[in-house]
């Protein structure tokens, strides 16, 4: 399955990436990342749901919050992206 929005894919792996991700930081009342406030609330989390269900991002349940990592599948599309989006 193809997702549309490789940008959008790239700035959500980007965000969980990061340190601490909580699905709370998700929020647009509590999100400033990056490219993620050209988003809507609804987009950014699909995207997350999305790939968390297509195996790039693990949630880690057992603490209080809801966390999120890439898998190693997570980090090949990361750097696939990266490099699509960062070229010097």
């Amino acid at each position: 399955m193809e997702f549309a929005n490789e940008k959008l894919l790239y700035e959500v792996l980007l965000f969980a990436k990061s340190v601490d991700t909580k699905i709370n930081d998700m929020s647009f009342e509590v999100i400033n990342f990056g490219n993620l406030r050209k988003y809507s609330k609804n987009e950014v989390l699909l995207t997350l749901y999305w790939l968390e269900e297509n195996g790039y991002l693990s949630r880690n349940n057992n603490i209080t919050e809801k966390r999120y990592s890439l898998t190693l599948k997570g980090n090949l599309l990361f750097n696939r992206l990266y490099s699509k989006w960062n070229k010097y």
